[in-house]
C-alpha cells in the first residue's frame, strides 16, 4: 500500500521515493508489483527522458522479478519482456555506430523499423531522428526528406523528434517552399511537401 501510494507522488524527480517504492515491494515480496513497476519505469525513461540505456537496465530488472513471480500467463509475459530487451539492445548498439560504422547503423535501424513490435519498446520517431540527424550532418538532404516522408506514412509527427529549423533547412536545400512562420506545424509543412511531390 505504501509503495502504491508513493507512485501517486512525483517519484520520478525524487530518487528517495523510487528507492522506497522498490524497498516496500521487496519487503512485501510482491514480485509481480516489482515487475510491473520496473516495466512502467523503463517506458517512462524512454518517453520522457529518451534514456534508452537506463530503460534497458530497468527492463532487465523487470524480467528478473517476473521470472521469479507466480503470475498468470507468465511465459507470454516473459516472451514480451525478452522482445523489449532485444529491441532496446539493438537500438542502443545501432546508435553507438553513428561515428564508427554509419552504414551498419542505418541497416540496423531499417531492420528495427520492419519489426512488428518495434513500438512496444522504442519511440519509433527516435529511430528516424537518429538517421535524419546523421544524414543532415553529412548534407544528404534527399535521404533526410525520404525519412521524413516515411515518418508521415507512419503518422509520426516530426516536432517531438526533429528540430523545426532542421526540417526547414532540409526543405530549402531541396528547393521546396518553406516560407512559414515559427508557429506553423508539421501538418502544414507536410501539405507543402505533398504539393511539391
Amino acid at each position: 500500500l505504501a509503495a502504491n501510494y508513493l507512485q501517486t507522488l512525483d517519484w520520478r524527480s525524487n530518487p528517495e521515493y523510487l528507492k522506497s517504492i522498490v524497498s516496500f515491494y521487496t519487503k512485501a515480496k510482491s514480485l509481480e508489483s516489482l515487475y510491473t513497476f520496473y516495466d512502467a519505469y523503463a517506458m517512462l525513461l524512454i518517453d520522457e527522458l529518451r534514456d534508452y540505456e537506463q530503460a534497458l537496465t530497468a527492463i532487465n530488472q523487470a524480467k528478473s522479478y517476473l521470472s521469479k513471480a507466480r503470475v498468470p500467463d507468465k511465459e507470454n509475459k516473459l516472451a514480451m519482456v525478452s522482445t523489449k530487451i532485444d529491441l532496446l539492445e539493438r537500438f542502443i548498439t545501432a546508435r553507438s555506430l553513428v561515428k564508427s560504422d554509419p552504414n551498419q547503423m542505418i541497416q540496423m535501424f531499417m531492420s528495427l523499423l520492419e519489426e512488428e513490435d518495434c513500438d512496444t519498446a522504442l519511440r519509433v520517431g527516435d529511430v528516424f531522428a537518429v538517421m535524419i540527424e546523421y544524414y543532415y550532418s553529412e548534407g544528404k538532404y534527399q535521404q533526410c526528406y525520404h525519412l521524413l516522408t516515411k515518418m508521415k506514412e507512419r503518422n509520426i509527427e516530426w516536432g517531438p523528434y526533429v528540430e523545426k529549423s532542421m526540417t526547414s533547412h532540409i526543405m530549402r536545400s531541396l528547393g521546396m517552399d518553406t516560407a512559414m512562420s515559427a508557429d506553423d506545424d508539421d501538418d502544414e509543412i507536410m501539405e507543402e511537401i505533398d504539393e511539391d511531390m
